[in-house]
């Protein structure tokens, strides 16, 4: 089968970021088509909790509410953390936020599919957004023409083609973007040695609504509070350290519980791990070109893992995501899809997301390591940051816009 789709703004991926895009531009009225392979469809209660787990700081969970995704979300899975805490091998904790759960959550810990359920969910509710599940094969600029197609399925579905013809072009797909690789723009960035592993696991005693992260030498551990009795653990180490834990279930929980036995007795419900990368798109989009008020070229512009991928020390991957849609939310409304729309959303967002990237290999870096004057430094700064409340204040605000810190040795 073949057809043809016409569209205003063509979104490819579906997921977070390019489902909360798509929403945030029907309601200012435009005509959206989002290309997808796969729509998370369906969600249940009873599904165990996902490996990918995002905390969603309290700024983003504001636009969330503004596109009408959050009610969603809260009829799925969300647990508020309210405080975050760090430390180094000394275990004294630089905490932000409070202990007390009765004032406002820095975040909340939301799984992935959660999220990704809830914007499809949004994203139905639209006459103006167009649905279209399907990969995407090739990018024909010059007619501005995107080519989409589905496989036979097994149980005898046809095969689908499609050809969508677009004025604006929105890479939401990922790390791995076909629209950022067909449109010619290269990446930077670098390999990390360590691997991150993400294990979901329940506990005898109760799980405090606190997340926390802790240095040392060789390994980082994080504990992501999911419910009363589930949490997600993660370790950064060595690669191969990594791979060879994770070649049973009873070595990974042998090797967890002299990690997190601060957490009482815990059972391994599901893992899995990935290796760690930074990536910068050298340029964030594609102006467009017009002749006569003719539009001769496309507007191109990349979101989310689509322009930057970052360490995912602090978990802030989802979070510039979705400032990366605020922002341009924001140009659009100013100027349209335009040359200047395209540059003050790069050069606002690449500054922010730059500065998350290389701050967080910093932090890692510093924290880790065992160098006698680092570490002499490294306790003079989270002692300074306990008694300055002008420093905690910016640092807080930059983090979620809602954050306090103390310190307690």
């Amino acid at each position: 089968m073949q057809s043809r789709i016409q569209t205003s703004v063509l979104v490819v991926g579906a997921g977070m970021v390019g489902g909360a895009l798509a929403i945030g531009l029907a309601k200012k009225g435009y005509d959206v088509t989002v290309l997808d392979p796969n729509f998370t469809r369906a969600w249940s209660a009873a599904s165990d909790y996902d490996l990918r787990i995002s905390a969603v700081t309290a700024d983003n969970i504001e636009l969330l509410q503004s596109l009408g995704v959050w009610p969603e979300i809260a009829k799925c899975r969300a647990n508020p953390f309210f405080q975050l805490a760090v430390t180094d091998s000394s275990e004294n904790w630089l905490e932000f936020g409070d202990s007390e759960e009765g004032n406002h959550p820095l975040g909340y810990m939301i799984e992935n599919s959660v999220l990704q359920y809830a914007v499809f969910q949004q994203l139905q509710q639209y006459p103006n957004i167009q649905l279209l599940e399907a990969g995407l094969q090739s990018i024909d600029f010059n007619n501005r023409v995107v080519k989409a197609e589905t496989k036979a399925s097994p149980e005898g579905g046809d095969e689908s083609h499609y050809e969508v013809e677009f004025e604006h072009l929105l890479g939401c797909d990922g790390a791995n973007s076909k629209v950022r690789e067909q449109s010619g723009i290269g990446v930077s960035g670098k390999q990390y040695k360590d691997a991150c592993l993400l294990v979901n696991v329940k506990t005898e005693k109760p799980v405090a609504k606190r997340t926390w992260e802790k240095f040392s030498a060789d390994e980082i551990h994080a504990l992501l509070p999911l419910d009363p009795n589930h949490a997600c653990l993660i370790v950064y180490a060595n690669k191969e350290t990594i791979s060879n834990w994770s070649s049973s279930k009873d070595q990974l929980a042998e090797h967890l519980n002299s990690r997190f036995e601060s957490i009482g007795p815990f059972s391994v419900e599901s893992y899995g791990h990935f290796p760690l990368q930074r990536q910068s798109a050298n340029r964030y989009g594609i102006a467009p070109v017009t002749q006569n008020s003719e539009l001769k070229t496309p507007f191109i512009a990349l979101f989310g893992d689509a322009a930057h991928t970052i360490h995912p020390l602090a978990g802030q991957g989802v979070n510039l995501g979705f400032r990366d849609v605020e922002c341009f939310l924001q140009q659009v409304d100013k100027f349209g899809f335009s040359q200047q729309a395209q540059a003050r959303y790069e050069k606002q967002r690449r500054l922010d997301n730059e500065f998350m990237a290389h701050s967080l290999e910093w932090v890692g870096w510093g924290m880790r390591s065992e160098n006698k004057a680092l570490k002499r430094v490294r306790a003079f700064g989270l002692n300074i940051l306990g008694r300055l409340p002008g420093m905690q204040y910016a640092l807080s605000a930059y983090a979620s816009r809602a954050w306090k810190v103390s310190t307690k040795g």
